[in-house]
């Protein structure tokens, strides 16, 4: 999501610090991504229940072993609870 783009530069004009991502590729895409927003010291919350890899295994190994280090793990209905927006 941030390489070649301008994301840093609108999500830092907006007094954004703390992003929550998911996504396909887990293992590669969303990889990528978190750990580029980790290099530029920004809070995140993956959600795990929407996120995907295949096989299932890449999925379980960077949920479990890389995001921890760089990130929050959160399921959807955390998030919106900690959003105030309730379970869905």
């Amino acid at each position: 999501a941030f390489h070649a783009t301008a994301l840093d530069l609108y999500l830092r004009a907006r007094d954004i610090n703390t992003l929550i991502v998911g996504g396909v590729a887990t293992d590669i895409g969303l990889e990528n991504t978190v750990r580029h927003a980790w290099d530029l010291d920004y809070n995140q919350i993956v959600v795990f229940d929407i996120c995907a890899a295949y096989p299932a295994a890449a999925h379980d190994y960077t949920m479990g072993s890389v995001f921890p280090r760089m990130a929050r793990i959160m399921s959807t209905d955390q998030v919106l609870v900690a959003l105030g927006a309730g379970p869905r």
